[in-house]
């Protein structure tokens, strides 16, 4: 039409073309009109990924027939919804009437911020009514089976959030990069080699998510991106200009090919959160120190053997995660961490499983504000360290060879979470009932035989975990904790529950598979919060007897009698 630049004619024209007989432009456009003046949302019924800030108020249903896989048959039905008048709507008020088809909710009110939701239709190819909406701000289309994306996607000049995830696209045409209000990008789970060359003049792209695609390259610096995500793709190295990318603030290249640190990272300023897991990376550059805005940092599942001391300036970390490397310590093949450790005053989590750790260092006992570790397959006996954290409440030292419990642990009084499964322990330590406020305890696959009578101080505790461990009988003294609401003694050698078992008023879970009962243990029918109950044996169980209260035990709760 006049006033339209001559790329706009031309995609408005094959858009035109391909709407079929009576789905002219100056028709479509019509019902298009009409369609706005009612309403200014398609919703889709499956929605997987959901931008904040889309009101729900004040909405109309309408119901279609069913999930449409065909584009002609969409683009009918989209018609349809555009035109439809409110008086012929199925009510909000009526919701059995959308329960045989896809719904699309129409909020009230004004279009800006017109959003089509096709999302989860099975869609080969892009309905050509889509190309129609000049006022259209977020599209949907994630969740299908689109190949290609159609060159009148260029016309959605309005467009800010594209979310094409999880089809089964090799490519973008360059006439994405006509969308120059698009904000959000997701082609996250596709099949792209490569992005086309006009790529970087998306210049108010703000997120980018290409994550698990098979390109070996990123030649851009895209001066606007504060995310973007490269995850599970074929990256060996990134270019030098990406020390342009001033504005990014979080960075994903998880599961890539890199054998060497990327240096050019060290050099975006304004980095917060950086994500290298599952590479192969040795070590980590002196240069590390200039990301002073760093907060989270996760190289797991990578080759390290140390870390260089500049990495202790980064002053800002809170999160830490260095797990399944090859750390024999923490610092630059020193036996000791360096003096100013301390300045890591931020850090709340660290997480340094499965490394070649023998011990834990005596100067993290610096790190006063830690609040979680993860230091399990690495350690030959509790590190003294940890007493010294009194605002700990995740400690994870599963799969160590830990066998005896240092008595300092009683200091670490604000301790939730603790988990010991998988070591070397003989016996249930009397200063783990000093953690009042312990809510989770796994001590399973140790060799544990008794509990000692002062767990009735453990007021918090609600899951207990004591499976694979050598009880020959149920620890009267269990019974004792009312607040527990999971229980796991499955895998010892018990003969017989006592009646005191009725004590555990709270309980919900109860498992005692794979023990030595003669028969059923009658005993937990007095359980009446009981909503879970596995009991089970290689050789059998007898219920004879007692079949009444089975019955009635299996019709109430979930139970597995085996």
């Amino acid at each position: 039409g006049p006033g339209l630049d001559p790329v706009r004619r031309r995609l408005r024209w094959a858009g035109t073309r391909r709407a079929g007989p009576g789905r002219g432009a100056a028709g479509v456009q019509g019902l298009l009109l009409r369609g706005r003046e009612e309403g200014s949302v398609l919703r889709g019924r499956n929605v997987s990924t959901v931008p904040q800030g889309i009101p729900e108020a004040g909405v109309r249903k309408l119901s279609f027939t069913s999930d449409t896989k065909d584009a002609e048959e969409l683009n009918q039905e989209l018609s349809e919804a555009f035109s439809a008048r409110p008086d012929t709507l199925s009510s909000a008020e009526n919701p059995e009437s959308t329960e045989k088809g896809s719904t699309f909710l129409m909020p009230e009110g004004k279009d800006d911020n017109f959003t089509l939701r096709l999302n989860d239709k099975g869609l080969q190819d892009m309905p050509v009514l889509i190309f129609e909406c000049q006022k259209l701000k977020r599209l949907f289309l994630h969740n299908n089976e689109l190949r290609t994306l159609h060159l009148n996607v260029g016309l959605l000049t309005n467009l800010e959030i594209l979310l094409l995830e999880r089809n089964r696209l090799t490519c973008l045409p360059p006439e994405i990069t006509f969308l120059r209000k698009l904000k959000v990008l997701n082609v996250s789970h596709n099949q792209l080699l490569n992005l086309p060359k006009e790529f970087s003049k998306l210049v108010n792209l703000q997120e980018l998510f290409l994550n698990h695609n098979n390109m070996d390259e990123f030649p851009f610096a895209l001066r606007s991106l504060e995310t973007l995500e490269l995850a599970g793709n074929k990256l060996k190295t990134l270019p030098d200009a990406m020390v342009d990318m001033e504005k990014l603030k979080v960075f994903n290249i998880d599961s890539n090919h890199f054998s060497i640190f990327p240096r050019v990272l060290c050099y975006l300023p304004n980095l917060v959160k950086l994500s290298i897991c599952q590479n192969s990376i040795q070590s980590l550059p002196k240069d590390i120190k200039e990301l002073k805005k760093l907060e989270e940092f996760s190289i797991s599942n990578n080759k390290l053997i140390f870390l260089p001391v500049q990495f202790f300036q980064l002053t800002k970390l809170k999160d830490f995660r260095v797990d399944d490397n090859k750390l024999e310590y923490l610092s630059d093949k020193l036996t000791q961490l360096p003096a100013n450790i301390h300045r890591l005053r931020n850090l709340k989590e660290l997480s340094v499983s499965r490394n070649q750790l023998d011990s834990l260092d005596e100067r993290v006992s610096h790190l006063k504000n830690l609040s979680k570790i993860e230091l399990s397959g690495n350690l030959s006996q509790f590190p003294n360290a940890l007493c010294a954290l009194f605002d700990l409440k995740y400690l994870k030292l599963s799969g160590n060879s830990i066998s005896e419990i240092i008595p300092g642990i009683s200091d670490i009084k604000d301790l939730e979470h603790l988990e010991l499964n998988k070591n070397k322990l003989s016996s249930f330590s009397a200063c783990f009932c000093s953690f009042t406020k312990l809510v989770y305890l796994d001590l399973s696959e140790n060799e544990i035989n008794s509990i000692p009578a002062v767990v009735s101080e453990m007021k918090s505790l609600q899951v207990l975990l004591l499976h694979h461990n050598k009880f020959d009988s149920f620890p009267e003294e269990l019974c004792t904790l009312k607040f527990l609401k999971a229980l796991d003694m499955s895998n010892n050698q018990i003969k017989t529950i006592p009646l005191k078992i009725s004590n555990l008023e709270a309980i919900k879970d109860l498992n005692v598979s794979d023990n030595q009962f003669a028969s059923f243990p009658s005993e937990v029918f007095h359980l009446s919060s009981l909503e879970k109950l596995t009991v089970s044996q290689m050789n059998g169980l007898k219920v004879r007897g007692h079949f009444l209260q089975v019955r009635k035990l299996t019709d109430c709760h979930a139970a597995k009698l085996l």
